[in-house]
């Protein structure tokens, strides 16, 4: 019986204690907001006039269509918070032009 009372004392402070960390926040739990810019700089190939909502709408079809994150061509963190979308760094962006470019100049041709 004795036992018995004694793992349920254990088991209700290790419940208590897994509750109470779980209730309070950590430090990093707040996430920070993407840096997106509103302007663009560093284009190559699309032209610089393309608005924020069509270049995020571009830029999240290659990130779906090859199942990669915006950090797999640009120099920015996971979670866009920091870093910079203009820098050249990365040689997959350098072959997302060209297969970009490659893709513009096949439309074009196509066209009567």
């Amino acid at each position: 019986m004795q036992t018995h009372r004694l793992l349920c004392a254990l088991l209700t402070l290790t419940c208590a204690s897994l509750a109470a960390q779980q209730s309070t926040p950590a430090a990093s739990a707040t996430p920070k907001p993407p840096n997106i810019p509103d302007t663009f700089t560093n284009l190559k190939v699309l032209p610089t006039t393309v608005s924020k909502p069509e270049l995020m709408t571009i830029m999240k079809q290659f990130s779906a269509t090859f199942k990669v994150r915006c950090s797999y061509c640009h120099e920015v963190s996971d979670d866009l918070s920091e870093g910079s979308f203009a820098s050249d760094t990365k040689p997959a962006k350098i072959e997302a032009r060209k297969l970009m470019s490659l893709i513009h100049q096949s439309t074009s041709s196509l066209k009567p």
